[in-house]
């Protein structure tokens, strides 16, 4: 634990580890106080609820992923070529930030104590990645599928790898998961070549 920074940075910084740990139900607001060094009103103080201070490490967790994989395929116009580089900022990105993984796995799957928040940062994930798909299907370089579908499905793989990593404690390196969930989908994706004349 950092004990440089201001109360309200610490007190999220243990939560942040905590809620990953424990669960929101198994962490206790005299945890989170003395795991941030501070005394349990201030929690109240600056969150007013354990609830708040969960919704808000939650956006806070996932505006820091969306910022790290958000822009990688904007500069590149090959459907393909940013289809790579979102899937490879995706799980870099995700393999870096542990503890946020470990909380949207839970809220997508468990009762949620946060799910709004979880449920845009899915959408702002597929969304760009939904358009990528449909430009290549536009552009005739993959083939005519859903693209909402298909951004599921690839989401879905990646979790598959991270919440395995997890559960069995077998993680594969960030790039590893990138290359084979990218084999995958680009096979499935790609048109086949017309046969020579």
């Amino acid at each position: 634990m950092s004990s440089s920074g201001s109360a309200p940075e610490r007190i999220l910084e243990a939560a942040g580890r905590l809620f990953a740990e424990r669960g929101f139900s198994e962490t206790s607001i005299q945890r989170l106080a003395d795991e941030a060094r501070v005394n349990r009103a201030l929690i109240f103080y600056y969150f007013h609820s354990k609830e708040e201070l969960y919704r808000r490490l939650v956006e806070q967790m996932c505006q820091a992923v969306d910022q790290e994989f958000a822009q990688a395929a904007l500069p590149l116009a090959d459907p393909e070529a940013r289809l790579r580089a979102w899937v490879t900022a995706l799980c870099v990105g995700m393999s870096r930030h542990p503890g946020v993984l470990r909380i949207l796995l839970r809220e997508a799957v468990g009762p949620g104590h946060a799910r709004l928040p979880v449920g845009q940062y899915l959408e702002g994930a597929e969304g760009p990645l939904r358009e990528i798909l449909s430009e290549g299907v536009a552009a005739g370089v993959f083939r005519d599928l859903d693209p909402a579908m298909t951004a599921i499905s690839l989401m879905g793989l990646v979790m598959t790898f991270i919440r395995r990593g997890f559960a069995y404690r077998q993680e594969f390196p960030a790039e590893v998961v990138a290359e084979h969930v990218l084999t995958l989908t680009l096979e499935g994706l790609r048109l086949p070549a017309s046969p020579a004349p």
